[in-house]
């Protein structure tokens, strides 16, 4: 049963801040589009189980297996990233950005051409390489209504530019993650109309390669207008029974449109290996992906320098400060039903690796920074034995390190500048702040967990004018925070005399006397009071 209005009101308020103004129910699934209270005309969407109000156990584990499965592959803008999860009434719900539409509704709506076939085509091709490469071994259930789009023309103005083809302006999404990897466990997944022939009767000791297969089938539907299991437009096999389907995928029977180019022919011929009945025979998704590049830069060059562009800018996206997107998306997953603990396990694990790794450079320290901060605000209040003994290593290292390499830190190793094409990008914060914030840190969770060993503490008190500096900073922030801005200012003002003079300290240190000029303590006040 689908929720009550009582309890979509009680959702609308509790969770989801604001106005349902779109209802979309697929195979058991459930989307809400809500435009949010008190924000700009930015909508989000909301997905969670049709049976909302009789869920059985089973309904909730598969939903908040597809959530963690979605909150692992994500990250990247060629896949449907999730902004949280949030369990209400037991029941978890999925919130993400809001699209557009389906590539089902798209080829409804859209007369596609072979430029448009071709870039929709390499953004699923290239979405999949990179699911692929964060875990995801098969999706699954590739289809249209999983295939979601965004149109960017209505983001940024005067996009795409005039010199490509204005298909460019659709962006590619992958999304639906329910079956994931569910082959591991002897599950083959599937909707009838894209199964590949290993679907219908798995064979645990055969090849199993669905997601090519499917997405042959996908780009096929783009590029006719039709199923390839159709000899002719008109009609849909969703339609026909399960034994028919598969007759059809465990032939040879592609039906096709008379290809009307050599590039299309090319593009014909591809298909019809991606939807070859033996799996061993069906091509890599790298090679798909490649002809099909070429078959864009023989018939618009330009339009595949800007999609290249484009799939440049996702990459560097995902990667600019790849450890914390990670770490975030695991404090996410904790959030769901009983996943606490294995995500704690897992943040210890992977911290104990890198604390067994050679640890020569400042990007250990980092990423133990990163990694410890992580998990101790995890589990700070739920503490065991060995995430103690954990933490006060990657602390205890953490501040060595510091004491004895504090020059090679710098503000680019936390306060990263977005550089896209950019060989010289401005600096975000001084060196100092950065130094300070990682020292700070580690000496206050050894504090927390009663580590702060005096051979340490004498160690840190005799470390020189820059590790004073980086203390002091430390306090500074705390009063800053504590909304105690004349004593923030005082201590920051001892910073400058014992640290290298720096541009960044400098600015810092006016914007915080202007704000004690104008009264911002008392504000700060207030606003903390008001949000506690």
């Amino acid at each position: 049963m689908r929720p009550s209005e009582t309890t979509k009101k009680l959702m609308e308020k509790i969770v989801f801040k604001g106005r349902i103004i779109k209802e979309l129910a697929g195979r058991g699934g459930l989307i809400y589009i809500v435009s949010q209270d008190g924000c700009s005309s930015e909508k989000v969407a909301f997905k969670t189980i049709q049976k909302f109000e009789d869920a059985t156990p089973e309904l909730i584990s598969g939903f908040s297996r597809e959530a963690e499965n979605w909150l692992n592959f994500s990250g990247h803008y060629l896949i449907v990233t999730p902004y949280f999860v949030k369990i209400f009434q037991g029941i978890p719900l999925i919130c993400m950005p809001y699209c557009n539409g389906d590539l089902r509704y798209l080829m409804e709506g859209h007369k596609l051409d072979f430029v448009a076939v071709l870039n929709l085509g390499l953004q699923i091709v290239r979405g999949m390489m990179v699911a692929n490469s964060r875990g995801m071994k098969h999706h699954q259930d590739i289809k249209p209504e999983n295939l979601l789009y965004l149109d960017l023309s209505e983001k940024y103005q005067e996009f795409p530019p005039s010199n490509v083809h204005p298909s460019v302006k659709f962006s590619v999404r992958i999304a639906d993650f329910g079956v994931a990897n569910a082959w591991d466990n002897g599950h083959p997944g599937g909707t009838n109309a894209y199964k590949a022939p290993e679907q219908y009767k798995p064979n645990l000791d055969e090849v199993f390669c669905p997601d090519i297969f499917a997405i042959g089938v996908v780009i096929t539907e783009l590029y006719q207008g039709y199923h390839p299991a159709r000899k002719a437009p008109g009609g849909s096999p969703k339609s026909w029974g399960w034994s028919v389907l598969e007759r059809w995928a465990r032939s040879k029977e592609r039906n096709f449109a008379v290809p009307q180019s050599g590039e299309a022919a090319e593009l014909v011929q591809l298909l019809g290996k991606m939807m070859d009945a033996d799996p061993a025979r069906r091509p890599s998704f790298e090679h798909c992906y490649r002809v099909m590049a070429g078959l864009l830069r023989s018939v618009s060059p330009a339009t595949l320098s800007q999609m290249e562009l484009l799939f440049d800018y996702y990459d560097y996206s995902a990667n600019h400060q790849k450890i914390e997107g990670e770490l975030f998306r695991q404090v996410k997953i904790s959030e769901i039903d009983g996943k606490k603990e294995l995500v704690k396990e897992k943040m210890v694990f992977e911290l104990n690796e890198v604390l067994g790794r050679d640890l020569t450079t400042h990007s250990s320290v980092l990423e133990i920074h990163h990694r410890a901060t992580t998990l101790y605000g995890l589990c700070r209040r739920d503490l065991v034995e060995h995430e103690k003994r954990t933490l006060i290593s990657a602390s205890e290292y953490v501040v060595e390190f510091v004491l004895n390499n504090c020059e090679l830190i710098s503000s680019s190793d936390l306060y990263s500048s977005f550089a896209f094409l950019d060989p010289s990008p401005p600096k975000l914060g001084s060196n100092l702040e950065a130094k300070s914030e990682i020292l700070s840190a580690s000496i206050d969770r050894l504090i927390s967990l009663k580590a702060y060993d005096a051979e340490l503490k004498s160690k840190v008190v005799t470390g020189g004018d820059e590790i004073r500096a980086c203390l002091l900073m430390g306090e500074a922030v705390k009063h800053w925070v504590s909304g105690n801005i004349s004593d923030a200012c005082f201590l920051l003002g001892q910073v400058r005399q014992l640290a290298h003079q720096e541009p960044e300290l400098d600015e810092l240190y006016k914007s915080w006397k202007h704000a004690e000029e104008n009264g911002f303590a008392e504000k700060h006040k207030q606003l903390t009071a008001f949000f506690s």
